[in-house]
């Protein structure tokens, strides 16, 4: 669920990201003015491919980051299901880890972080939206 958000809000900000950018380098503006003939009309067409190009080139880079946040929400789905699935197999209950891990306080901290960056994600989602 959690990644799932992460995905949509990612999303809008690349979107954005595109939007914001998609008025690169290159200027498109009134190309159409400057032909006079048949090599000016070439140049104009490379122009509107070369900004193409850019604007893919600009959008690219968020949609890796959105890629390697992908598999990496996967590593850790699957590492969360290893170490559940061996507590489960130890037959250990959260009342043994609370009673006999010397860091189980720690653990609480982190869950109550982790908490606390989700509300902050929800908040921020919403406000993008």
């Amino acid at each position: 669920i959690i990644m799932n958000k992460l995905m949509t809000i990612f999303g809008a900000f690349f979107l954005a990201s595109v939007v914001l950018t998609s008025c690169g380098d290159v200027n498109v503006k009134d190309l159409d003015k400057g032909i006079e003939d048949e090599e000016s009309a070439v140049e104009a067409l490379m122009t509107v491919i070369k900004a193409q190009i850019e604007m893919i080139d600009k959008a690219m880079g968020p949609m890796q980051e959105l890629a390697d946040m992908e598999d990496r929400a996967e590593d850790i789905q699957k590492a969360y299901i290893d170490v559940s699935d061996k507590i489960r197999d130890e037959k250990w209950d959260e009342d043994d880890l609370e009673d006999d891990a010397d860091n189980w306080d720690e653990y609480e901290d982190l869950v109550d972080e982790l908490e606390d960056k989700q509300e902050d994600f929800e908040e921020l989602r919403e406000k993008a939206w």
